[in-house]
């Protein structure tokens, strides 16, 4: 780009010059032209009559040769100074013509292989009507500008290689800290991710980008440990039942059975695979949930009939241990999500709060909304409470982390699979909602969700207490 606009200079400034020179020229050519003209007619002697340059006069110095051709109105030559005019017609008719009608045509001839600027002036000398060529060999300008294009030539080659060498050198010395990066990057690739790039001494573009892959390189290590601890444990959940159900069919497989006794087998890997049933669904609902973060739309979703639904399918499982589920007043609470997914989060709150409770004891709902200002959505905070044994506190957080399990035994002799708090975080995520334990203690949990929302002024049903 720089050698194209140098280039564009260096024609301009040729043509520049260039342009000058011919304007100086020619003005200079008009001034000896008329001198000529005036001595052609002084004195007695005739017209036309041209005098000699006086070269003795010159001392011998160098000067720029002259040539003057007189004509009549019919073109006809009448005289020339002597030399190269005398043999070489310098203009044509349609220049006399022109200088005759009153012009002061300019022309460049070849003379011999001379250039020769020409400037060709009207007189009149007794009533007749004379037109005076005048005209110098220009060898000596064109030389100049000639040597001005070369030197023109030679800046713009100088200044292209010097212009190359500067930049790349300038474009090395910036990549460098790059070429680093990359051979760093590259290497941390492919042989540890938990190494990082190292921290810029200056924040600028370079520091901005290395913080930004090591940011990259922080999520990828993360995504990837996540992938192979969820494989592991995915493959250990799903080991199990697998495992059992083979044990019992060889065990039954093992001598001849009566039909009651196949029967007994036959609902025991029933159970078992409809509690591998419930791993893989929760698996791919786990695995969708993070695939679409960007990709569910939001719907107003009526919390009480959405809690209707829940508390519906969960009354064989509360009736079973003696929980009975109260429900505060929640006329016209709206949340913004996907009702089948919430359903499911809500299920697995609600599952949970009866399976881990004390035998008849009892699940509280409750929700409040915080309306906002400006048009904006508020936030509808939803609390599952229960008087189960509680959550150790260091356990609070890591309840949300897929296959954890505060009580190993508890959890398999109740059927849970250790992702339904996970779940749940994952698919609130998707709707800009969160999940935690707010309150725990030997007397009861409570579990704090929160959603966008507001309260519309429709009421929505009614919510019985289940006992």
């Amino acid at each position: 780009m720089f050698s194209l606009i140098l280039a564009a200079a260096s024609v301009a400034i040729d043509a520049g010059v260039r342009a000058a020179s011919y304007e100086g020229l020619d003005r200079q050519l008009r001034t000896l032209a008329a001198t000529e003209l005036t001595t052609a007619i002084d004195g007695p002697t005739p017209f036309p009559h041209l005098h000699d340059l006086p070269e003795t006069s010159l001392a011998g110095g160098t000067f720029t040769e002259k040539l003057v051709q007189v004509f009549d109105s019919a073109g006809m030559l009448l005289i020339a100074s002597p030399g190269r005019a005398e043999r070489v017609r310098l203009v044509t008719r349609t220049e006399i013509d022109a200088s005759l009608a009153g012009e002061a045509p300019v022309t460049t001839v070849d003379a011999e292989g001379v250039p020769v600027r020409v400037v060709v002036l009207r007189t009149t000398v007794d009533g007749q009507v004379y037109a005076i060529a005048v005209g110098v060999v220009i060898s000596d300008m064109l030389a100049r500008l000639d040597r001005l294009n070369w030197l023109l030539a030679i800046v713009w080659a100088v200044s292209s290689v010097v212009t190359a060498a500067v930049g790349f050198r300038l474009a090395s010395t910036a990549l460098q800290p790059v070429r680093r990066i990359t051979e760093r990057a590259l290497e941390i690739a492919g042989t540890n991710l938990g190494a990082r790039l190292e921290p810029p001494s200056v924040h600028d573009e370079i520091g901005v980008m290395t913080q930004s892959l090591n940011t990259l390189i922080d999520r990828l290590h993360g995504a990837l440990e996540a992938n192979r601890r969820f494989a592991a444990d995915a493959a250990h959940e799903l080991r199990g039942p697998v495992t059992a159900m083979a044990g019992e069919i060889e065990v039954a497989l093992r001598r001849e059975r009566t039909a009651a006794e196949y029967k007994e087998t036959l609902a025991l890997v029933q159970r078992r695979l409809a509690s591998l049933s419930t791993l893989i669904g929760d698996l791919m609902l786990l695995v969708r949930s993070q695939e679409s973060r960007l990709a569910v739309p939001s719907e107003d979703v009526a919390l009480a009939s959405l809690l209707h639904g829940t508390i519906g399918r969960l009354t064989a499982v509360a009736q079973a241990r003696g929980v009975s589920i109260q429900v505060e007043q929640m006329d016209g609470i709206v949340i913004y999500g996907d009702a089948g997914l919430l359903a499911r989060v809500f299920d697995n709150l609600l599952d949970n709060a009866i399976r881990y409770n004390r035998e008849h004891g009892r699940v509280t709902i409750a929700a409040s909304v915080s309306e906002s200002a400006g048009g904006q959505p508020g936030v509808v905070t939803i609390e599952l409470s229960d008087t189960g044994v509680g959550i150790p506190e260091g356990e609070r957080e890591r309840v949300f982390n897929r296959f954890h399990r505060v009580d190993v035994s508890r959890n398999r002799h109740t059927g849970g699979t250790g992702l339904g708090l996970a779940i749940a975080r994952e698919v609130l995520a998707l709707f800009h909602g969160t999940i935690r334990v707010s309150r725990s203690s030997p007397q009861g949990t409570t579990v704090e969700v929160q959603l966008p929302g507001s309260r519309t002024r429709v009421p929505a049903p009614m919510l019985q207490p289940m006992s």
